[in-house]
């Protein structure tokens, strides 16, 4: 641990529960009793008595452990974390079994340090060899999330939601990981740039996705932007990065270059949670005489695929203002059509891995002509992003692709002037695409 005061966080605290609020396969708190408990510490952090803290622990081989050691086997494996959990722990805390291969565990009263100093001693010991009786050696691969609940937090489905998406948080994560997320927000202390999306076809309307840079030389320690906004989405700040973002953007309209103009906004998971927000943008845009049809909302496809209702009931709300929307990371599910149908997005951003090794197999570009044509099927337009190496633009002409987006054709710039073309929209060295 990082330091004696960490330590003390592990050590063994017997916990007993009556059958009623007990996972009897497990020996931990049932899903409904964690759940109140979860609902309990949203209402201390509304009423200031208190924040705690929510983990959720993922077993990413699980299938594998069911496939080497059957289901008696495996739940052989789970007896023994559920136990390492119960005993492992020196704080009020209490843990259960959300599905099959997920573990949530909620501290009261938690502070950040003792979420990172858990956190690491957990990935320490849950991804260290198991021996079972018969000798066979097991490995697990572990992800853990972690989200706070504070003023912020809204309910307890929406929190476990908000803990699974930072699964990929605690490696990059930063102590002091609020105040900076706070002092980005409360003091204005980023940037917008820009990177303009180049469509295949004529088309008068200028398409640029907008990108947040935080000023450096205001921190003591230098963050990438991906790093912040997963630090301001575990500590439930994202709306918050969200809007100021936003403010700034529509404040700054008399610089952009036509009337005739769409920028792509990235929104959060907490901004997809909050159901206020829908009134606060168009609020915005009353003020600031921006027109609605200038902005389009992008949402990972992840966040949208952990989340059930209340995206969708955003998604109707912002569309019904008159601002559209845009699911990115888009492709890699079974079968992503669904998602489309449902929230009826104008655009879609295929996922990068789709697109990063098309120029060499076939077979993918086969894939993505595929789906191309399924996503015009429910009469969206598609984007190819990351775009590195110009050779890929005939290929994207020939899958019918709508826009394309990359450094090779503009790097981000903290100016709206990219130069357009008009008579050929792109031309390839030698291969004029008209």
């Amino acid at each position: 641990m990082a330091n004696t005061e960490s330590k003390e966080l592990i050590k063994v605290q017997p916990k007993t529960l009556s059958d009623a609020e007990q996972d009897l396969l497990a020996r931990l708190d049932n899903r409904h009793y964690f759940l109140n408990r979860l609902d309990s510490a949203i209402t201390c952090a509304l009423d200031k008595k208190g924040d705690s803290l929510l983990l959720v622990v993922r077993i990413n081989n699980f299938n594998q452990l069911l496939e080497r050691l059957g289901k008696a086997g495996t739940n052989l494996v789970l007896n023994e974390i559920s136990e390492f959990l119960s005993s492992s722990i020196n704080h009020p805390f209490t843990a259960a079994r959300l599905a099959d291969n997920e573990f949530g565990l909620l501290l009261f009263d938690a502070s950040e340090t003792d979420g990172h100093a858990l956190t690491e001693f957990l990935y320490t010991c849950l991804q260290t060899n198991l021996n079972r009786d018969n000798h066979d050696c097991i490995v697990l691969k572990t992800s853990i999330g972690m989200t706070f609940i504070n003023s912020n937090a809204t309910n307890s489905s929406e929190c476990i939601n908000n803990a699974k998406l930072n699964y990929e948080s605690y490696p990059s994560a930063t102590p002091d990981g609020s105040k900076l997320a706070k002092e980005v927000v409360e003091h204005h202390l980023f940037e917008l740039h820009y990177q303009a999306l180049i469509t295949f076809l004529n088309n008068p309307c200028l398409h640029y996705e907008v990108l947040m840079r935080h000023t450096p030389e205001n921190f003591d320690q230098l963050l990438d932007t991906a790093t912040l906004f997963r630090l301001a989405g575990i500590h439930n700040l994202g709306c918050d990065l969200d809007k100021a973002v936003l403010q700034s953007l529509l404040t700054s309209q008399s610089a952009w270059p036509s009337q005739n103009i769409q920028l792509f906004v990235h929104v959060s998971g907490n901004t997809l949670a909050n159901l206020a927000f829908p009134t606060w943008i168009n609020s915005a845009l009353e003020q600031t005489r921006a027109s609605a049809r200038s902005l389009v909302f992008q949402v990972k496809a992840a966040e949208l695929e952990e989340r059930h209702e209340t995206p969708v009931t955003f998604a109707r709300k912002i569309q019904a203002l008159g601002i559209g929307l845009c699911i990115t990371g888009f492709g890699t599910t079974t079968d992503p059509v669904p998602l489309l149908k449902t929230y009826r997005p104008s655009y879609v951003k295929l996922d990068t891995m789709l697109v990063e090794n098309l120029l060499y197999s076939n077979q993918q570009q086969r894939q993505v002509q595929t789906l191309v044509r399924a996503i015009h099927g429910q009469n969206c337009r598609v984007i190819a992003p990351c775009i590195e190496n110009l050779e890929l633009l005939p290929i994207l002409w020939e899958m019918d692709v709508d826009l394309v987006q990359g450094n090779c054709l503009q790097e981000p710039s903290a100016s709206l002037a990219f130069p357009f073309p008009t008579e050929q929209v792109i031309m390839v060295p030698g291969v004029p695409i008209h």
